[in-house]
């Protein structure tokens, strides 16, 4: 029939997708057993007319004619159905992949945000461990005159600027960390 050829031809299309391509091989082997179950069922329904043997031949020919012509048709919309149900389920599947991508993407965008929140909570955190460092050792040179607070508020800010700018030596931190014995 027109229809298995028509169809063994989407096999070959490259531009197909693999689900597409899935559903018409289906969709053929549906075709393919459903066919001769309804030739079969035809033959039957001649068999099991009661004087059919006694008609002439050309009246056979036009009974056989009608059921098979009736059988063709209901084969027809058969297969019609079934490729319908079949492109129902494609459409289906792509609209699931499809939600299932938006939902892929929502998730990888809400791991970046999140990381980006992570990375600014900690620039916070080391900022606020660095003002409190600050504020101590302020405290301590409080009590001093005026022009050594004065000098010790500029080593501070231009401290602040060098670890701000990543230049800070390792002896310079640990005097503003105030840990100058363990380094």
């Amino acid at each position: 029939m027109e229809r298995s050829a028509k169809k063994s031809s989407t096999k070959e299309d490259p531009t197909k997708d693999a689900t597409e391509v899935r559903y018409s091989a289906l969709l053929e082997l549906a075709w393919t057993a459903i066919n001769p179950i309804l030739r079969q069922g035809a033959e039957k329904c001649l068999a099991a007319i009661p004087g059919r043997s006694q008609l002439r031949e050309w009246e056979r020919q036009e009974l056989d004619g009608g059921v098979h012509g009736a059988y063709e048709w209901l084969a027809g919309c058969l297969a019609e159905e079934l490729e319908t149900a079949i492109e129902g389920a494609q459409k289906a599947a792509r609209q699931a992949l499809k939600v299932q991508a938006a939902t892929f993407a929502m998730k990888l965008e809400t791991s970046r945000t999140a990381g980006a929140v992570m990375l600014e909570a900690q620039a916070a955190e080391m900022e606020a461990a660095m003002h409190r460092k600050t504020e101590e050792a302020l405290k301590a040179f409080k009590g001093a005159e005026g022009d050594l607070l004065a000098a010790a508020h500029r080593e501070i800010e231009i401290m602040q600027q060098e670890v701000t700018r990543g230049k800070l030596t390792r002896a310079a931190r640990c005097v503003l960390m105030g840990s100058i014995v363990t380094c």
